[in-house]
């Protein structure tokens, strides 16, 4: 058997990055950055103001409760209509453009009407020069650096190229995932049951782990055990999918045309049976165009695992990310789980244990690889090596596998620090 991370150092090597890409902008939240970008325009491109109030000379009101006639209405979108004289002023809206004759604005809190006058307003306290004021170019000017080659794009860097007018960017990416089961004994989820047939619960959920991480998911279908509709299915995966994803027909011992089919399409094809549970028997190869193939076990937990563990962290590197893999995160033991007859490290699945006073996790209460509603239920894969006896109270090392869970513990870590 081979350790995870020969398997893991074994498919990095192979890897190949990939390609730049120019994709719209609403494309590319979570990819990174193939080239340094540029400001275009200045932001604000215009003086305006940032909030609501009333537009004057700050040198007029240097003391408080000045009175000032209010000469017109600016809301943001439009332009005022003409430059204010000595003692008048206008009411501005936040983002509207600022008078001529204007320096500063008074928020509309430090401000009362006059009374029997609706055209004159008291400022009540004293004005500073540029107060409420957005002057061009204060958060960006034209020529500063946004983003540095490599950068992932958030929800937030997207905002500031939409705000710049970029409508297309060079990025890693998408990633496009094909993904099929094989068997003869699968049947779609439309299907009815017959006796020695299986609902296919791998594709849906291989497919929905790859749009969660930010992967557009390829159905490439379930395949029988035909030679030829095998062989039809990798050879149009490689040329409209990036990585391309099976569960099925890779464990020692079984008769399938898989094997032979991907000994004889992919470069470098190896068979592993990684020193693991669940997830032992795995595969990796490359297919034409050097198209990443991993191929892994049919039993779902399995599936999972494998996908978690080795298939998420290896495009994550395609793309160009620095953090492929997720870093174990120590926690408490809050029930015992043994290991102690086992020469493989187990990833059992777990949920945090809610209310108590540190990172504490239990296990599920079923744990073996063909039970996907206990994996459903899991928060975290809790990390047991081999021959070992975790007793309650004891460390052991996790990892969260969801949004959420990482958040939680890592709460949890920061408020026991």
């Amino acid at each position: 058997m081979q350790s995870l991370e020969e398997v893991r150092a074994y498919v990095s090597e192979h890897l190949v990055s990939l390609d730049p890409k120019e994709v719209l902008l609403d494309e590319a939240n979570g990819l990174i950055t193939t080239e340094a970008i540029y400001a275009k325009e200045p932001i604000p491109s215009f003086v305006n103001s940032s909030l609501d109030g009333f537009a004057l000379r700050a040198h007029e009101c240097a003391a408080a409760l000045t009175n000032l006639e209010v000469v017109e209405t600016i809301l943001a979108g439009t332009l005022p209509s003409k430059e204010l004289a000595p003692g008048e002023c206008a009411r501005i809206m936040t983002g509207a453009p600022m008078p001529d004759g204007a320096d500063s604005v008074s928020p509309v809190e430090a401000t009362a009407p006059t009374p029997n006058d609706p055209n004159r307003v008291v400022i009540k306290e004293a004005v500073t020069l540029g107060q409420g004021v957005r002057t061009i170019g204060s958060d960006v000017s034209v020529g500063d650096l946004l983003f540095r080659e490599g950068t992932v794009l958030s929800p937030g860097a997207l905002g500031v190229l939409a705000a710049q007018g970029y409508r297309h960017v060079k990025v890693k990416g998408p990633v496009r995932v094909g993904v099929l089961s094989t068997g003869d004994e699968l049947i779609d989820v439309t299907t009815p049951l017959r006796p020695g047939t299986i609902r296919d619960a791998n594709r849906h959920t291989l497919l929905a782990l790859c749009r969660e991480q930010g992967f557009i998911g390829v159905d490439l279908g379930i395949v029988g055990d035909n030679e030829t509709d095998i062989r039809a299915v990798f050879v149009d995966a490689s040329t409209r999918c990036d990585v391309v994803v099976s569960s099925g027909g890779v464990s020692m011992g079984e008769v399938d045309f898989v094997k032979k089919v991907l000994a004889e399409e992919c470069e470098e094809m190896r068979w592993f049976q990684i020193a693991i549970r669940p997830a032992k028997p795995f595969a990796f190869g490359l297919l034409k165009e050097k198209i990443p193939f991993f191929g892994l076990a049919g039993n779902p937990v399995s599936a999972m695992v494998a996908f978690e563990l080795i298939v998420r962290g290896a495009i994550r590197q395609m793309l160009g990310h620095s953090n492929t893999h997720r870093a174990p995160i120590t926690a408490r033991a809050g029930a015992p789980f043994d290991n102690s007859g086992v020469n493989r490290t187990t990833y059992f699945r777990a949920r945090y244990v809610e209310g108590a006073s540190a990172l504490e996790v239990v296990p599920q209460s079923a744990q073996e690889s063909h039970q996907l509603t206990a994996m459903a239920g899991a928060q975290l894969l809790g990390i047991v090596e081999p021959g070992r006896l975790i007793a309650p109270g004891d460390p052991i090392e996790i990892l969260a596998i969801d949004e959420s869970a990482l958040a939680y513990a890592l709460s949890m870590q920061k408020a026991a620090s």
